[in-house]
């Protein structure tokens, strides 16, 4: 009977080590999760105290325009949701900024096409580039224009930042027709939800055009 319990509890004691031995190593990270803080590495970091986003008519003749950015590739595709992928094979797409809480700003659209500016946040947990919103575009047609700009700025001081849109839209004349705010906010997870009016001061938030 010994001779058969020696050899099962030799077993146990092995097994036991093995899963020591296995917990002590570090758990490598998931190729995905290691390519997505490669592309965050590369991306121009800006600690934002007030952000105006604001598009442009025609990208390629503005030298001085803050937002042209740097191509994203298709090698880069795999990294972003299916709304960001959706923008790349349409019209490119170009990233600008990182920003804090893992915010990042993209641009689509250039040449003939009017820019527009898409807010984005990295989802490390699932190694993922995920659209919020397009925050500021402009465009015109016989009926009128509908423009849209947008700011990021700390307005309760809580270390985290606001997102503050105004949607302004024009008749065929140019007169304007509504004229309305929005505000965002958020607290560190770049998930962005109805924020205070109260920390609007309509005054600060001029359209560029």
């Amino acid at each position: 009977m010994k001779v058969r319990i020696i050899p099962v509890l030799l077993l146990g004691v092995i097994c036991a080590l093995s899963a020591c031995n296995q917990a002590d190593k570090p758990q490598e990270a998931p190729a995905q999760n290691d390519a997505l803080t490669a592309f965050m590495e590369q991306v121009e970091p800006v600690i934002v105290v007030k952000m105006h986003l604001f598009p442009l008519a025609n990208v390629a003749e503005a030298a001085e325009y803050p937002y042209s950015g740097t191509p994203v590739t298709e090698a880069q595709a795999s990294l972003l949701d299916d709304a960001l992928k959706a923008h790349l094979a349409q019209d490119g797409l170009w990233v600008c900024y990182k920003v804090q809480d893992d915010l990042l700003i993209f641009r689509t659209g250039g040449g003939d096409a009017h820019s527009k500016l898409i807010l984005a946040r990295a989802n490390h947990d699932t190694g993922k580039i995920e659209q919020l919103d397009v925050v500021a575009w402009y465009t015109c047609d016989d009926q009128g224009c509908d423009h849209q700009e947008a700011w990021l700025a700390d307005l309760d001081l809580d270390n985290h930042l606001e997102l503050v849109l105004r949607h302004q839209k024009k008749d065929a004349s140019g007169q304007v027709v509504s004229d309305e705010y929005t505000v965002l906010t958020q607290k560190g997870d770049g998930n962005f939800q109805p924020g205070l009016d109260s920390l609007l001061v309509k005054e600060n938030y001029k359209m560029s055009m």
